[in-house]
């Protein structure tokens, strides 16, 4: 039994640890260069709003 809940643990760390990384990854390279062409306020707040939906810290 300690031996399955180890590795639901182990899977369930790897599978968010690659959302997450994912998530950067589309944030740094569709999501930013999609905000370049607004200006830098519009572009600050339309981020500050996704950000919040992703995060609790921020």
């Amino acid at each position: 039994m300690e031996k399955i809940l180890h590795t639901l643990s182990s899977t369930l760390h790897i599978l968010a640890a690659v959302t997450w990384i994912g998530s950067m990854i589309y944030s740094e390279f569709a999501v930013k260069p999609a905000l370049n062409n607004l200006g830098d306020m519009k572009a600050h707040g339309v981020n500050g709003i996704a950000m919040k939906k992703f995060s609790n810290l921020t």
